[in-house]
């Protein structure tokens, strides 16, 4: 059961689903304390403090795993190798995003928070969260911008490049044949991940209108 008066909300989400944007979004309205975890695997769900609200940022499939490829290239390119199972390699990515949509699928207790929805208005989803949880209130609204701008850059310069930035940027130079390359080789598991998704955005969507 959550607790009645909430004094922190945490969120983990596939990478490039909006993690650190929502996370902004929602401190900064709400006035509390806010953890991403950044994870982007099931053990974080599993192993999640339910006594609080869980929020899950969920993307279409296609444009996550694209920019999660793109991600983890540079990553892997740039800064240091990563971990077997955390890769840029497509079949990784796939399987993970699998994995993950489906744990999330199957926990009804966690909070669905699209990517088109907060990260078009978010006040709007706020007030979504706000109605669910009775122990919240907003406490400021804030524009986009104005959330970005106090999130600020990363202090890290390999992070605010074209590949690895949270917020909208001009799309990278390989981005239409990694985009392809999915479509070609994967659309049987992007059309399942998707119905996957599909499924979650309709939860989100049926507690909306029952609010």
């Amino acid at each position: 059961m959550v607790v009645n008066i909430i004094t922190e909300i945490f969120l983990d989400g596939l990478e490039r689903s909006g993690n650190t944007f929502l996370g902004g979004a929602l401190g900064y309205s709400l006035g509390i304390q806010v953890t991403p975890l950044w994870s982007h695997r099931v053990y974080a769900l599993e192993s999640r403090n339910k006594d609080y609200p869980f929020i899950v940022p969920v993307r279409d499939a296609l444009p996550c795993m694209v920019s999660s490829k793109i991600y983890r290239d540079y990553w892997e390119k740039n800064i240091h190798k990563l971990e077997p199972g955390r890769t840029g390699d497509p079949q990784e990515i796939v399987v993970r995003h699998l994995e993950y949509i489906k744990y999330v699928v199957n926990d009804k207790d966690l909070f669905i928070a699209p990517f088109k929805e907060f990260s078009t208005d978010h006040n709007s989803f706020v007030d979504v969260v706000v109605k669910s949880f009775p122990g919240l209130k907003v406490c400021q609204r804030l524009t986009k911008d104005e959330i970005i701008e106090k999130i600020g850059p990363n202090p890290n310069p390999h992070l605010n490049s074209l590949e690895l930035r949270n917020f909208p940027r001009d799309p990278v130079e390989n981005k239409e044949s990694i985009t392809k390359m999915f479509i070609s080789d994967y659309s049987n598991e992007l059309q399942e991940i998707q119905s996957y998704i599909e499924i979650l955005y309709k939860r989100y969507y049926t507690l909306k209108s029952s609010l």
